[in-house]
């Protein structure tokens, strides 16, 4: 990729270097066997599950045919991402939004699945950071929802070892009946979740402590009957 960037630095302007790179690059990394495996076996497997909405984190280059691809499939799909500049790639229903904020009142669904794919690491660092942003996602779906969770062990702790994240999501066979899946000579991890059943938050009013209300009694005084004869 160096020699890519040295030589279209030197032959075009500097408009059209970054738009040479994107396309080389999203080239490139469609051959590796984590983003085929992606193609070839995670859509299909989602498609199996009779997945009806997906939300996709992350947009670059290279993801900009997904969206294609899983309509091609039956499925609606969504994408959000930090950076406003990716939205060219992205879907009409795009949410410019940092993973860890989102909220249920960003879309206009529930999913039944999320693509979150080369985002920990690249953005989503600290753990307190990994934590949100699996909250934020489990307040997106239902329970039984599934999640595609992609990560590269060099840049990060394993996202599943973060406190709380075991109490949101729970791991289950996915694509190719494995619930992770490492390729030889990369590292690049994937992951299948599903959506646990989080209990609701009790209301303020439950933690007061219980009283009884004694009811005030009133007597009435009834009328003497007189003596009759």
């Amino acid at each position: 990729m160096d020699f890519i960037r040295s030589l279209a630095r030197a032959m075009l302007p500097r408009t059209l270097r970054r738009e040479v790179y994107d396309r080389v690059h999203a080239a490139l990394l469609r051959r590796a066997p984590d983003r085929v495996f992606l193609e070839t076996a995670i859509f299909p497997w989602l498609e199996t599950l009779a997945v009806r909405d997906v939300l996709s984190i992350g947009v670059r280059p290279y993801t900009a045919h997904y969206p294609g691809l899983l309509r091609r499939r039956g499925m609606r799909i969504w994408t959000s991402d930090i950076d406003p500049e990716t939205a060219r790639w992205a879907t009409a229903d795009h949410v410019v939004a940092d993973v860890c904020t989102l909220s249920p009142g960003d879309f206009p669904v529930s999913f039944d699945a999320v693509v979150f794919n080369g985002v920990i690491g690249w953005g989503v660092d600290d753990p307190a950071m990994v934590r949100r942003a699996f909250e934020a996602l489990r307040s997106l779906v239902a329970p039984g929802a599934v999640m595609v969770l992609g990560w590269n062990h060099d840049r990060c702790v394993d996202p599943l070892t973060v406190e709380g994240v075991a109490d949101l999501w729970e791991t289950i066979p996915g694509a190719g009946g494995l619930s992770r899946r490492r390729f030889d000579g990369a590292t690049h991890v994937y992951d299948f979740l599903e959506a646990r059943e989080v209990a609701a938050h009790p209301a303020w009013w439950d933690a007061l402590p219980a009283f009884e209300v004694e009811e005030d009694r009133v007597e009435v005084e009834r009328p003497r009957r007189r003596a009759i004869g």
